[in-house]
């Protein structure tokens, strides 16, 4: 791109020599104006130069001439120069201020979003801890100063009364620690383990409370394990499926639609859908339908567990909400809310 730069001038206003003390045995009543010169880039000043002050002779500006500049009087010799002259400066920082505001809003706008999916993860924990069975993996972590120091799993084995019995889980492989992993370990190594027994109320208090994870520590209140405290970033109910969004989602304007989703835990049957009532969308997937089980791998190349649920009549702009009926491998009825707007949706299991 080509730097238009250079000088340029403007009046700053018209006068008559008399008016600005210039008197007539000086100088002959005439037109004066004051010019200021600035620089320009471009074709926006940047900062003013000098003052000049011209006078008509004869329909012509001449420039004034340094004795008659000496009768002068100050207030008008001592002018400052017109605040526009700086436009290039004043455009700066109004950029510089308006980024700023943005850059604050944006901040705002994400702490919002953040709190936000805190009190839904907050939610969705407090209902599995107060869902707990034998079927049940509690994923745990240590952080200090935002930085994952440890990871551990519980497997409830035994639930009497207010104790929760657990075996702890030390993954070998911190790297890729899907559902299905974590149950082949416990499987593999069932009754090697170091058991801990614990209460509803520790497991509410180690659920995260905070949404600096940048600075977050384990708070003291977590599950306390061997000398570290430990809070809960996932929950999981084996031997049934668990869905999360796909990574695809299709929402024409013809109303033609089709979501995804993958699943990481055991199979199941999907046996229908029911429609909120402000949802209008027809499905044409045929019942009972086979949700494919998880894999071992988060390899996102490996699609064996994704599967696609295809209609028509979604409207655009228009927020659904709809209920998956399913039905485990052990025949327990499950049941998953999906709402939300093209193709941002969550899922949740109702209980």
């Amino acid at each position: 791109m080509r730097v238009i730069f250079g000088w340029g001038e403007c009046i700053i206003k018209k006068y008559t020599s008399v008016e600005i003390g210039i008197e007539e045995s000086i100088l002959p009543n005439t037109n004066i104006q004051l010019v200021q010169e600035y620089f320009h880039l471009f074709y926006i000043p940047f900062f003013p130069t000098d003052k000049t002050w011209f006078f008509n002779s004869n329909g012509h500006w001449l420039k004034l001439s340094p004795e008659h500049e000496t009768y002068i009087t100050p207030k008008y010799k001592n002018g400052l120069a017109p605040w526009y002259t700086f436009s290039w400066i004043l455009l700066l920082l109004l950029m510089g201020f308006g980024f700023l505001i943005y850059d604050t809003g944006q901040n705002f706008s994400q702490i919002n979003v953040q709190e936000s999916d805190l009190q839904i993860t907050i939610n969705k924990l407090t209902k599995r801890i107060n869902h707990l069975n034998e079927h049940s993996y509690i994923g745990l972590e240590n952080r200090t100063d935002g930085s994952i120091v440890s990871v551990l799993f519980l497997k409830v084995e035994s639930i009497t009364s207010d104790q929760i019995l657990c075996s702890i889980i030390k993954p070998v492989r911190e790297y890729d620690l899907t559902p299905l992993y974590i149950d082949s370990l416990y499987n593999y190594n069932k009754g090697s383990f170091d058991s801990i027994s614990i209460t509803k109320q520790v497991l509410l208090k180690a659920i995260p409370q905070t949404v600096d994870e940048k600075k977050y520590n384990t708070s003291t209140s977590g599950v306390l394990i061997k000398g570290q405290n430990y809070s809960i970033n996932d929950m999981q109910e084996h031997g049934k499926p668990s869905l999360i969004k796909g990574s695809r989602c299709i929402c024409s304007v013809d109303g033609n639609f089709m979501f995804s989703f993958v699943n990481q835990l055991d199979e199941a049957t999907l046996i229908g859908i029911e429609n909120d009532k402000t949802t209008k969308l027809n499905w044409k997937t045929i019942f009972p339908f086979a949700i494919p089980a998880g894999h071992m791998t988060s390899d996102e190349s490996d699609i064996k567990s994704i599967f696609e649920l295809h209609g028509t009549g979604y409207k655009s702009n228009e927020p659904f909400q709809f209920v998956l009926k399913c039905v485990d491998k052990r025949n327990k009825k499950i049941n998953y809310l999906v709402k939300g707007y093209q193709s941002e949706y969550e899922i949740e299991e109702i209980y």
